[in-house]
């Protein structure tokens, strides 16, 4: 009761605040019964838990609860040492006129201290704060403006297709609460009565401010989100007129065809007919669904998604640079460096990496969705997108922003799906390449118009058995295209890359060469899953099991075919030792005699009856690699390509968009994380990891992503909210103290300035804005005298300009502190009691007015001892 430390916890049960004990005893009664509601029933109770703690010798206070508990009223003691403190509490609805003042408190409590008027009391230490409150906020103290809907329903322009809108559409702060403190003052050093009052907040030595935030701000980021999840749910599917349109460019080519043929055909010559050229659909297309973009938006749009930018690779990094000021990353490093891992940690998240196209199309797509809100939008935005990407199969063009290779399995599905694409077009390209070479190269030398480095042809069946045997009836070997092979023994190696280093051939000294092989087969991780399921699904017997080998074994087949095309007269420890050297145990040869003690062989398991690799090699025949058949067929898995994208509808869009879309906010905000708290880094640290496992399911919580999204963006525009009130007001200078404009100088809170000390004022907003966002209560530097206070005066100041609303405002141009919305005030003293015989004991009384609310709690103690 006596220490100064306990006054006005910025946490704390009422009871702590009002006698300043931090253990006690709160008895109530069970909800469902009867509540104490007489104060005769308080005091029967009261009485039976003092003798309670008195037989149990319980140094903690006691209370007893009256009336509901949201009345906040209680009654209690405490036993021990000698003493009895006894806490008392009153609580009515109006002010009365003799407590308004700290003179009438003052008399009052020496009054219930007293129990003589000839005995001298000891003078009263007072402790007193008052609150002062904002909650109407001038206009330029909240920065985010309402979007202009005319303006986005005509174009793109107004809004940045490669961002997620941010931030909140309604201020997060809810009220600003300022508390002035005047520490432990001697009763007779202050005057606070009817006539005058010595408490003007500007004299208080102590100031500090507490935030009161909206509960569920709305939020731009959350918003946008949530109405394309909504996409996901919706079970519609893809127009199928809309999937004629594809055709609408083979017409086009189709009618060109036409008129070239004309032009060709002389002018007596009959009219040609297509009737019999197939057509796969009509030339004119009616599609149901009216233009809802318009070709200005859907051009706008397609040249964000497919022209490329040399700026793109270093969008993401300058977007993330933009976002951190300079002194900030000089002061909190660790900070800054903690981001840049948590943002690296990103690019393993299953979705794609930032600039890619599938990041372009998820924003454009989720962008024209929220723009419009049908689904039809979409439809039309996305079959265009597939015709793009169709019209690049057709004429070889590489699809952009994407790494080149096979499909990256830790990227999303869709991701994968365009990836394989442009595997189909460069492998298109190569073999569309070599063939006019050798067509080049055959008609140089013979002038014929046929070549027989034709790569990777297919040959009917039917054809095989025919060639079989030449005119003299002789049977000879055929590689997979169907050709005729010579024997081995009369030729020599075909389709060399290198040699082998200095390896030989066993048995003989002719050196062993690498072959030219087939390309792996790339494939994504739904190809996968339906290849490991045939496997399982042929069985274990016998059949299924020589099937399943025949499978697997399909690419080894084609390395032996093209290592036995190079190497002649090879055997299988050759290609062993080239193709899996683990398997190949290498000759043991005496260090001294340097003869051979045990010839090189193959490892035990190469040995083994049936052995796959065995029966495969001797089934392999001596063909090149590039006149075997293809092992990856680029123009069927570019048609199935094409035919999953042309299948989805939009709420299988929507799934697939959806993962890309949480990583851009993540980004986004990783981005404008500097301007949360501090502790925002490790809650982040945390949602990344939650929404990193989410995202690799199979049917990921978006609402519990969301919501995890939705606390970050809260906190980053509470700060933002923060900075930009105190980045708005004009900083004081310390040598402004006459007259005129008190706020000299504009400086900036944030962005780029020089060097600065950490007593600068600047630094000190900062520092004080950081605990506003971290601590329920913060102090304020230099209390009303320093750069943080002014900047407070002058929001109060500005905010009762706003609120004052009379004829008379206009003419009025000093404005002070408005009218405290709460004083609150502790008395203490030492006083013997209940006789002057007694020993000197702690008495203290709390009150609290706020608006029509008055609220006393003494604790009065008596020495049990000396009475």
């Amino acid at each position: 009761m006596v220490t100064l430390g306990n006054d006005f916890p910025p946490r704390a049960h009422y009871l702590v605040r009002w006698y300043g004990i931090r253990d006690f005893l709160v008895i109530s009664p069970n909800p469902d019964d009867q509540i104490v509601g007489t104060e005769d029933r308080a005091k029967l109770l009261l009485s039976s838990v003092c003798l309670a703690l008195s037989n149990s010798k319980c140094p903690l206070p006691a209370f007893v609860q009256m009336h509901h508990p949201q009345e906040k009223l209680c009654f209690g003691a405490c036993i021990g040492g000698g003493f009895t403190t006894y806490f008392d509490m009153v609580h009515i609805v109006h002010i009365p006129p003799v407590c308004g003042t700290l003179s009438g408190l003052i008399s009052l409590f020496k009054t219930k201290m007293s129990y003589s008027s000839q005995v001298a009391l000891p003078p009263v230490d007072i402790t007193i704060r008052f609150t002062y409150l904002i909650n109407e906020w001038a206009p330029y103290a909240w920065p985010q403006l309402p979007p202009d809907i005319t303006e986005e329903l005509e174009s793109t322009e107004s809004f940045d297709l490669g961002k997620i809108p941010f931030g909140a559409l309604e201020d997060p702060i809810s009220e600003v609460q300022l508390s002035v403190t005047w520490p432990s003052l001697p009763e007779d050093v202050i005057i606070d009565s009817d006539v005058h009052s010595d408490l003007r907040p500007t004299s208080a030595p102590k100031w500090s401010v507490r935030m009161r935030w909206n509960d569920s701000p709305q939020c731009l980021m959350e918003d946008y989100l949530q109405h394309f999840v909504q996409l996901c749910d919706k079970k519609t599917t893809l127009n199928p007129a809309s999937k004629n349109v594809f055709t609408e460019d083979e017409a086009s080519a189709r009618a060109n065809f036409r008129d070239v043929l004309d032009r060709m055909a002389p002018q007596t010559a009959l009219p040609v007919s297509f009737g019999a050229l197939p057509r796969s659909a009509p030339e004119k297309v009616h599609d149901p669904h009216p233009n809802i973009l318009g070709n200005e938006v859907l051009m706008e749009t397609m040249g964000y998604i497919f022209l490329s930018s040399d700026d793109d690779q270093f969008e993401d990094k300058a977007s993330f640079d933009d976002g951190m000021d300079v002194e900030p990353r000089l002061e909190n490093m660790s900070t800054n460096t903690k981001l840049l891992e948590l943002k690296e940690n990103l690019c393993t998240m299953k979705t794609t990496h930032p600039g890619s196209l599938v990041w372009k199309l998820a924003l454009a797509s989720s962008y024209i969705y929220h723009k419009w809100g049908d689904s039809g939008a979409v439809e039309q935005l996305w079959v265009k997108v597939v015709s793009e990407i169709r019209h690049s199969w057709d004429n070889n063009y590489m699809l952009p922003r994407l790494e080149p290779g096979a499909p990256n399995l830790a990227t999303c599905l869709l991701h994968q799906k365009l990836q394989m694409l442009n595997c189909c077009i460069e492998r298109k390209m190569k073999r569309e390449r070599r063939q006019k070479a050798v067509n080049v190269s055959a008609q140089a030398k013979s002038g014929s118009s046929e070549s027989d480095e034709d790569e990777f042809y297919e040959c009917p069946d039917e054809f095989r058995d025919e060639a079989k045997k030449d005119s003299t009836g002789t049977k000879h070997d055929l590689s997979p295209a169907g050709e005729v092979l010579p024997k081995p023994s009369e030729t020599v190696g075909e389709g060399i890359l290198r040699q082998c280093g200095n390896m030989t051939l066993l048995g003989t000294l002719k050196p062993l060469y690498i072959p030219v092989t087939q390309e792996p087969v790339p494939m994504t991780e739904d190809m996968l899953e339906e290849h490991a399921e045939a496997l399982v699904q042929l069985g274990s017997n016998p059949e299924g099991a020589a099937l399943r080998a025949r499978m697997q074994s399909a690419c080894l087949l084609s390395d032996m075919e093209a290592f036995k095309a190079a190497n002649p007269g090879a055997c299988l420890g050759d290609f062993v030792r080239w193709y899996s050297p683990r398997d190949w145990i290498a000759a043991v040869i005496d260090e001294v005699t340097g003869e051979t003690q045990q010839e090189g062989h193959l490892s035990p398991r190469m040995q083994l009856p049936g052995n796959t690799w065995q029966e495969v090699w001797d089934t392999a025949r001596p063909v090149p690699a590039h006149r075997q058949k293809r092992l990856f067929d680029d123009t069927k898995e570019a048609e199935k390509v094409l035919h999953y994208l042309i299948s989805m509808g939009p709420a299988s869009i929507a799934s697939q968009l959806m993962p890309v879309l949480v990583h851009c906010a993540l980004a986004q905000i990783l981005d404008k994380a500097n301007n949360g708290p501090p502790s925002l880094v490790a809650t982040l640290e945390h949602i990344i990891t939650k929404i990193s496992t989410q995202l690799r399911g199979k049917a990921p919580k978006y609402k519990e992503i969301l919501r995890l999204l939705y606390d970050a963006e809260v906190a980053i525009v509470r700060g933002e909210s923060l900075r930009q009130k105190f980045d708005s007001m004009p900083h004081t200078d310390e040598s402004s103290t006459g007259t005129g404009d008190p706020y000299p100088k504009q400086q900036p809170l944030t962005g780029k300035r020089r060097h600065s000390s950490e007593n600068s004022p600047e630094c000190q907003l900062r520092s004080f804005v950081l605990d506003l966002l971290e601590k329920p209560e913060a102090d304020v530097p230099g209390a009303g005298k320093g750069p943080v206070g002014k900047v407070i005066s002058k929001l109060f100041v500005d905010s009762q300009k706003i609120a004052d609303t009379t004829p008379e405002a206009e003419h009025v141009s000093d404005y002070r502190f408005p009218v405290p919305v709460g004083r609150e005030y502790i008395l203490r003293a030492r006083y013997a009691r209940p006789t002057p015989a007694s020993r000197p004991t702690p008495q203290r009384m709390y009150c609290v007015m706020a608006g029509n609310d008055f609220r006393l709690a003494g604790a009065f103690t008596n020495d049990l001892v000396f009475y």
